[in-house]
C-alpha cells in the first residue's frame, strides 16, 4: 500500500469513526500537518464542540503549541450559542473576529450570505458539504504516523522490554513475564530511586487489564524475594514514553496466581511500565488483556 492509499484508507476510517480516534489518548500526539487534515475534512461523524474540545485537548497536551492556523477551520458557527458562550469563549484560543460572526449567524441566520466563500463556517460536517476530503489535496509528508486512529486490543501483542536496572540471576525477559508461570521469575530491578520495568508496544494498544503475579516462587523464593516487593507498585502509561500518568496500583495484593488489575475506563497507549518511587521492583508476571 502506497501512501496516497494510506491517507485515503485512515481518513475514511477517521471520519467513520471520528469520535473515538479523536477522544483517543494518542490523538494528542498527532502532527501539525495531520491535524490539519482532520480539521479540513467535511464529514466527520461528531457534533461541532466535539471538533472543537479536541482541538483544545491537543493544545493542551503541549502548552507551546500554536493553534492559531487551526481554529479558523472550526465551524464555529455549527455549535450551539450556549457552548459558544460557556466553552469556546473563555477557552481563549478564539479570536473575536471568527466568534463574533457565529454570535450574529445565530441571532439571524436568514441574514447571512449564502455565496459567501466562508458558507462551511455554518454548515455541519455530517452534511457532507463538497464530500469527504481527498488525500491528495493534503500536505502530509510521506512517514506520517497514522497509528493513532487505529489502537488494537493488546492481548497476544508482543512487546520490548526494558528495565531502569536489572537484578543479576533472573531472567529479566519479554518471554518470562508472558509465561503461564505466575509468581515464577520473572524479572527485578536493584534497590534504588525510580526503579521501573516497561513494555514498549510497536503501536498503541487498549489495555482493560493488566495481570501481575507475587515474586515468591522459584528463584525468587530461594533468594528471599516476596510478595512485598510488588506491593505499591504504580502502573502506568504514556503516550510518548516521556511523560507518565497512573491508572493503576499493585496495592498491598499477593497470592499464588495471576493478580488482575481492571483499568476503568480503558487506556489506549503505546508505553507502559510498572513503577516504583524507590526500593526494589520485581514481579513474576507482565500481561496486558
Amino acid at each position: 500500500m502506497n501512501n496516497e492509499d494510506m491517507k485515503s484508507l485512515c481518513l475514511s476510517y477517521l471520519e467513520k469513526n471520528s469520535q473515538v480516534a479523536l477522544s483517543s489518548n494518542s490523538f494528542l500526539s498527532v502532527s501539525a500537518p495531520v491535524l490539519l487534515a482532520i480539521l479540513r475534512s467535511n464529514s466527520l461523524n461528531m457534533e461541532e464542540i466535539e471538533v472543537f474540545d479536541a482541538l483544545l485537548n491537543w493544545k493542551n497536551h503541549d502548552p507551546n503549541r500554536k493553534v492559531d492556523e487551526f481554529v479558523k477551520y472550526i465551524r464555529f458557527g455549527a455549535i450551539e450559542p450556549l457552548d459558544l458562550l460557556q466553552i469556546v469563549e473563555p477557552s481563549g484560543i478564539v479570536p473575536r473576529e471568527l466568534l463574533l460572526p457565529a454570535y450574529r449567524f445565530h441571532s439571524c441566520p436568514k441574514l447571512v450570505d449564502q455565496g459567501h466563500e466562508l458558507n462551511f463556517f455554518w454548515k455541519k460536517r455530517k452534511q457532507e458539504v463538497g464530500g469527504p476530503i481527498q488525500s491528495n489535496q493534503l500536505d502530509i509528508p510521506p512517514q506520517t504516523d497514522f497509528s493513532f486512529m487505529f489502537p488494537i486490543p493488546s492481548k497476544g501483542v508482543k512487546w520490548a522490554c526494558s528495565m531502569s536496572t536489572q537484578y543479576a540471576g533472573l531472567a529479566n525477559t519479554y518471554e518470562a513475564l508472558v509465561d503461564d508461570k505466575p509468581c515464577y521469575p520473572g524479572a527485578a530491578t536493584n534497590h534504588g530511586k525510580d526503579q521501573w520495568l516497561m513494555a514498549t508496544f510497536p503501536q498503541p494498544v487498549i489495555v482493560k487489564v493488566v495481570k501481575v503475579s507475587s515474586p515468591s516462587l522459584g528463584e525468587f523464593q530461594s533468594q528471599g524475594w516476596g510478595a512485598s516487593y510488588l506491593h505499591n507498585t504504580e502502573i502506568q502509561y504514556s503516550r510518548d514514553g516521556k511523560t507518565w500518568e497512573t491508572v493503576g496500583n499493585t496495592a498491598t495484593e499477593s497470592g499464588s496466581g495471576f493478580i488482575s488489575i481492571p483499568l476503568k475506563p480503558q487506556v489506549i497507549g503505546k508505553y507502559w511500565r510498572l513503577y516504583k518511587a524507590s526500593g526494589y521492583l520485581a514481579t513474576g508476571s507482565l500481561i496486558f488483556e
